[in-house]
């Protein structure tokens, strides 16, 4: 399985959402920059749903705003509600400091 959410053109937001199956599982590779912008041009903050995600990477992300962490929320909530635990791969101290600043931290298993 592979999902390429965004798009190459320049004049496009910035990121991408790429959803690929890997390991076993399906992983949500968030690049570049995730914020309003991406999210408007892919439909909103729950771009996710249905598509099985179980982690997410944020080894490539180089921004994220507000809009971005709404759709790891939903997500998250979503994917506690059918009895699993969100997984962030790719974790850098940098995500985490974000996570812990907006109070996400324990929500994705971040020491505060």
């Amino acid at each position: 399985m592979f999902t390429h959410l965004g798009s190459d053109d320049e004049q496009d937001p910035s990121g991408s959402i790429v959803v690929v199956t890997e390991e076993g599982r399906t992983v949500a590779h968030l690049n570049g920059d995730v914020d309003a912008a991406l999210l408007a041009s892919l439909g909103g903050t729950d771009v996710l749903d249905g598509q099985g995600v179980v982690a997410v990477d944020v080894s490539r992300l180089g921004y994220i705003d507000s809009m971005g962490l709404t759709l790891l929320v939903r997500w998250a909530q979503a994917l506690e509600h059918s009895g699993r635990r969100p997984e962030i791969d790719g974790m850098t101290p940098r995500f985490a400091k974000v996570l812990r600043v907006s109070g996400l931290a324990s929500m994705f298993g971040v020491d505060p």
